[in-house]
């Protein structure tokens, strides 16, 4: 199984006005009720959710447990065909890296912003910005990279990218799976590999742009999203 290697998330506070924390924030409400000395279960019943509580306990103090709600994360599932993961796993070649870079490049510049689905509409504004960024061939910066690398995680299955992955051929599929590891390793610049990682698509950009700048042109690139 390819891990799965995304950017590192930064947890902090938020206020109680989003949306979502409110909702976390009524579950876990309703949850710790039910286990009062005294249990009040009339919120948590009517959610009718199956739930599952574990913690650990020093004296008095809990210092570690876990809520999971339904099933929680069915970590043991995965959509990606075996077959592709296993052949992924071989693509090691500096022209697969070349294809990879090209790959995440044209899927982001694909991106018809007007038409982005409903569910991802909230990146239009990222998306635009890192298209135009991707308009200069001469000086293409780091920075730029890692946001492009970012966003192709991010939006990798939350479009999805590469559409119905079952109706892809095998390599296909292992091209885009190559992708997604490539750009997600390209944004662990505190490890090895990863800042390796994100030279060699500096350098494979740079003659990219130099030599064949067209394969960057937008006019040749097939409609990812829209």
């Amino acid at each position: 199984m390819m891990p799965a290697i995304f950017p590192r998330i930064k947890p902090s506070i938020g206020r109680k006005e989003n949306p979502g924390l409110q909702v976390v924030d009524f579950l876990l409400w309703a949850m710790n009720r039910k286990h009062f000395d005294q249990p009040d279960d009339r919120w948590f019943s009517r959610l009718e959710l199956p739930f599952l509580v574990t913690f650990q306990r020093e004296g008095k103090t809990e210092y570690h447990g876990r809520y999971c709600f339904k099933r929680g994360v069915l970590t043991s599932e995965c959509h990606y065909p075996e077959a592709a993961l296993d052949m992924e796993s071989k693509l090691t070649s500096d022209e697969q890296m070349v294809h990879a870079y090209l790959l995440i490049e044209r899927a982001i510049r694909g991106i018809y912003v007007d038409l982005l689905p409903e569910h991802i509409v909230h990146f239009k504004e990222n998306v635009q910005a890192v298209q135009f960024d991707l308009r200069e061939l001469e000086e293409f910066l780091p920075e730029t990279l890692e946001r492009l690398c970012s966003l192709f995680v991010r939006l990798f299955d939350t479009a999805p990218l590469y559409g119905d992955m079952a109706g892809l051929d095998l390599n296909e599929a292992a091209a885009w799976l190559h992708a997604r590891r490539l750009a997600a390793l390209c944004l662990r610049s505190d490890q090895a590999n990863g800042m390796r990682c994100q030279g060699s698509f500096m350098r494979v950009r740079r003659e990219i742009a130099r030599f064949k700048p067209e394969l960057l042109s937008p006019d040749s690139l097939p409609a990812v999203i829209g």
